[in-house]
């Protein structure tokens, strides 16, 4: 192996330097890239159940407001019957 590599020119040296050196680097390149890609699908992923998500808080909030609406009619107030039913149309 010393002779083989000691008999080749040296642009051929750099050559074989440089392949290696080439080879050493494409395999951590390579690992980085999926990586960053499996991060990126992965973000995507959540992104897509942000809408859901905003509308199941949205009812929740529309429940909590009818509820209250609801205890004041129920306790005799009887200026939130119309404001009660609407937020009852709401959330349904």
């Amino acid at each position: 192996m010393k002779y083989l590599i000691g008999n080749l020119k040296m642009a051929h040296k750099f050559l074989l330097v440089g392949l290696l050196g080439l080879g050493m680097a494409v395999v951590p390149a390579w690992i980085a890239i999926e990586r960053a890609i499996r991060d990126l699908s992965t973000a995507r992923s959540e992104a897509s159940g942000l809408p859901p998500a905003a509308d199941v808080l949205r009812l929740i909030q529309l429940t909590q407001q009818h509820r209250g609406l609801s205890a004041m009619l129920l306790s005799g107030n009887e200026s939130v019957a119309s404001r009660r039913a609407d937020k009852q149309a709401e959330v349904e």
